[in-house]
């Protein structure tokens, strides 16, 4: 299955420019083998950015906005998939506010993507560089009460910054995105910390990134 892409509105040299940059990083970011497998095929990885097809995901959401959806094959194959398609998609979501909501309790993360029940592979910050530890986090949607995905992020993390999540699938945009906006964040009810057995775990994952 072919990357469902298309380039950013951006101007050719500028986005000439930016891939090059990019794609000399790429000896400082490479990742491991199980780590790549969480990502479509034609995806690339540098410090600070995912790439798909040589161009920065962080790119792309500065012009189309967020969440954006790219949806390709796996890189490998379990003998159990022989013979059918195993898609992976990767959302690009945004930061829209960071809820601490105490000294021993795990901050609630508002983003513009609805996640809730998707299998999720690994997720990283784009846009910049982050090398902090990871913790568990909710993510939280407005507009669509009761999703929430729990997952680790860098603890850095903050409002404003781009989360390129690899999920499961091949997941629509209409799928991921938000089922209303008609009341801000700030005036949105309260919703209530929910702890379960898997939040005092250590976090492994499926691809340990």
């Amino acid at each position: 299955m072919p990357f469902l892409f298309s380039a950013p509105h951006l101007p050719p040299q500028e986005l000439e420019v930016m891939t090059i940059l990019n794609s000399i990083a790429l000896s400082n970011a490479s990742l491991d083998a199980a780590t790549a497998a969480c990502w479509p095929a034609g995806t690339t990885h540098t410090e600070r950015d995912v790439l798909v097809r040589g161009v920065p995901l962080s790119a792309v959401a500065s012009v189309d906005g967020t969440p954006l959806v790219r949806v390709g094959q796996a890189r490998t194959w379990h003998p159990r998939h022989r013979g059918t398609e195993r898609p992976l998609t990767i959302v690009v979501t945004r930061v829209e506010h960071v809820d601490h909501l105490g000294l021993f309790q795990r901050p609630d993360v508002w983003v513009d993507a609805a996640l809730g029940g998707r299998q999720i592979e690994t997720v990283r910050v784009i846009g910049r560089p982050s090398a902090a530890r990871r913790r568990r986090v909710r993510l939280l949607t407005e507009g669509a009460p009761g999703d929430i995905a729990r997952l680790d992020i860098p603890a850095d993390v903050h409002e404003g910054d781009l989360l390129a999540i690899a999920c499961v699938g091949a997941l629509p945009l209409s799928g991921v995105s938000r089922r209303s906006d008609r009341t801000p964040r700030k005036d949105a009810p309260p919703v209530p910390p929910v702890r379960t057995a898997d939040d005092d775990l250590p976090f492994t994952g499926r691809c340990g990134r």
